[in-house]
């Protein structure tokens, strides 16, 4: 993964990436479901930080 930078989650302090999405956001990623070469958010295969993090609601934007 040495391509994507991993990170902490400033809530509950796991690694995870970000990847963009198919509209070009920014996805938070548990850094575990990542491959070195994915460069596009893929819900069959990564799973999202909001699912897995304590405090996901925190972070959340409304949709608009």
């Amino acid at each position: 993964m040495s391509a994507l930078r991993p990170m902490r989650c400033r809530e509950c302090d796991e690694y995870i990436v970000f990847l963009p999405t198919s509209t070009g956001k920014q996805m938070p990623i548990d850094a575990d479901s990542v491959d070195e070469d994915d460069t596009e958010f893929d819900p069959k295969k990564h799973i999202t930080h909001f699912s897995t993090c304590t405090n996901a609601a925190r972070f959340r934007k409304p949709r608009s």
